[in-house]
């Protein structure tokens, strides 16, 4: 994968974090973009000191201002499970939180070969994260399956970027406080 301190004139990519199985695409993302994009990420290491030091606010602002600054979009690479994910939450909340110091980051969603709705026409939008889901509705965020055409990709990115130029993100999902189980997402009414 490329590395963030390689080529520092290239605009950076925040790619969220992701399963283990996923692993193989993540580090095919870099190849493919190579000498195009730089790519960012947390690691485990990083994240488990982050989850054990942290509030939620703490969280937020310290993956937005220490991981994500400069970053131009955030790519999810969505398996069978990433939708159940809270890292991926907070990741996609941070980066799509509008503040007036720094623009908020564009969301492109790329479905897996391994997720099950890799190659249909259209998607069950309740195996997708959450946040990802409102904003794919809302028109923000940009969806779609995974190609190994690296042309294809800086296209889907260009046209995430134009999104969230042209559009307002929707960051209203309650932030998940602990993976997710089942075999897909559902919003609860609110309480009271």
């Amino acid at each position: 994968m490329t590395r963030d301190d390689a080529s520092p004139h290239l605009p950076t990519l925040f790619l969220c974090s992701r399963f283990v199985d996923d692993e193989p695409y993540a580090l095919a993302l870099g190849r493919l973009l190579s000498g195009r994009f730089r790519i960012r990420t947390i690691d485990e290491s990083t994240w488990t000191h982050l989850e054990w030091e942290s509030t939620h606010a703490e969280l937020r602002r310290t993956i937005r201002e220490d991981h994500q600054s400069g970053c131009c979009l955030l790519v999810v690479l969505i398996g069978g499970g990433t939708w159940r994910m809270r890292r991926v939450d907070w990741e996609i909340s941070a980066g799509i939180r509008v503040r007036s110091d720094e623009p908020h980051l564009g969301l492109l969603g790329l479905l897996l070969p391994s997720h099950p709705d890799f190659g249909r026409p259209s998607y069950d939008l309740a195996r997708i994260p959450p946040r990802l889901y409102e904003n794919v509705v809302a028109t923000y965020a940009r969806l779609a399956d995974w190609t190994d055409d690296p042309d294809m990709l800086v296209d889907l990115i260009g046209d995430a970027k134009t999104r969230a130029v042209n559009e307002i993100p929707v960051n209203t999902f309650p932030h998940l406080t602990d993976d997710l189980y089942g075999d897909r997402w559902r919003r609860l009414p609110p309480a009271g």
